[in-house]
């Protein structure tokens, strides 16, 4: 399954001549590397005195 497959893995997977994965595996693992960095960004301002403004 896609979601067994390291990172090497899934990018080989994808430049092979296989039908999956296509668009839509790509756009979750986009969205969900998004989701990852927009949680990872509050972590490092929520509660700073220097970003209360924000």
């Amino acid at each position: 399954m896609l979601k067994d497959l390291n990172i090497v893995e899934f990018a080989d997977e994808t430049a092979s001549d296989s039908p999956a994965p296509g668009g839509g595996s790509i756009a979750a693992l986009n969205a969900s590397m998004a989701a990852s960095l927009l949680a990872m960004v509050a972590g490092l301002t929520v509660g700073k005195k220097k970003y209360g403004r924000f």
